[in-house]
């Protein structure tokens, strides 16, 4: 275990969606990256994968 900095009494970790629901980020740069790559992107598409390793999203968007 890695020794704590002095005055340090606890770290706070944001598992994504328990602070700050990022989800419309998210979505937004799907739709961009998805369009820039010359495909439609439904606005429900990163709905089903989220949660997922990104090696396990990636045959989703380049099949």
């Amino acid at each position: 275990m890695i020794p704590l900095y002095d005055g340090i009494k606890g770290l706070i970790f944001d598992c994504d969606g328990t602070l700050a629901d990022t989800m419309t980020i998210h979505t937004q740069s799907w739709q961009e990256t998805m369009k820039g790559l010359g495909h439609d992107c439904p606005i429900d598409f990163p709905q089903p994968l989220r949660g997922m390793p990104f090696l396990d999203v990636r045959p989703y968007v380049n099949p």
